[in-house]
């Protein structure tokens, strides 16, 4: 298995937060575990994931222990560290505590030959109303205080409730290691978006609409795309 490549990983802002990643002594801890990991491929039911702090960690990551392709599982100092991979090659993985798991770090491209665009798979976060696909591109060139940044592309997909719209706009975004976000809203040069109509609400609606959103981006010509999915330090 290939270990992580270092300007292509996204450290989870809540693990920061929680302070479990947010010295580089940590971080360079976590990236010897993984190294240590044993892979297995399509583990039919391995208990570590059905202990339910992680089984809810699992599913709010992966959207179910179905997409799982790949798992392994390592010794890492104050418990266990999980790694997932799904069948599109992006990894996470996860620090079991016992009595609590949390998601520390996603490694979007991992073995993934295609190039950075949004055919990649992307990591899906959900919110109030609000659905968001984020592809890592690069290491950033901006820092925050002197805190480094990876650059993101995200899909961030809206119900407005004011104009009765879905609303999809594709913007770089700059991910901090504090946590901390940039989001670019460029008012002119190349954009994406779209809209559409809708009477009332549902969150079945809202994940049609995001579908739609994701598969009309895919069919966008990648270099009216260049400007989200290019990072601002070069990196590949």
């Amino acid at each position: 298995m290939t270990s992580p490549i270092p300007d292509l990983l996204a450290w989870t802002p809540l693990g920061t937060r929680l302070g479990y990643t947010t010295a580089q002594t940590q971080r360079e801890e976590i990236l010897d575990a993984i190294s240590r990991i044993d892979w297995t491929e399509a583990p039919p039911s391995p208990s570590y994931l059905d202990v339910p702090p992680v089984s809810a960690v699992v599913g709010a990551a992966l959207h179910g222990r179905e997409q799982i392709r790949m798992a392994g599982t390592t010794h890492i100092a104050g418990g266990r560290l999980i790694g997932l991979q799904d069948g599109h090659g992006a990894r996470t993985y996860l620090l079991d505590l016992g009595s609590e798991a949390i998601s520390l770090l996603d490694e979007p491209r991992c073995n993934d030959a295609l190039p950075v665009g949004p055919a990649r798979t992307p990591t899906i976060l959900r919110g109030d109303r609000c659905i968001t696909y984020r592809w890592v591109t690069g290491r950033s060139a901006e820092t925050w205080l002197d805190i480094p940044g990876t650059d993101l592309a995200e899909l961030q997909v809206h119900h407005l409730a004011h104009s009765k719209q879905f609303s999809a706009w594709l913007h770089p975004v700059t991910l901090f290691a504090n946590g901390a976000t940039r989001c670019s809203y460029p008012l002119t040069g190349p954009s994406w978006s779209l809209r559409e109509p809708v009477a009332r609400f549902t969150t079945p609606r809202l994940d049609a609409f995001a579908e739609r959103a994701l598969q009309q981006l895919r069919a966008t010509d990648e270099t009216q795309l260049a400007f989200a999915f290019t990072a601002s330090a070069g990196a590949a």
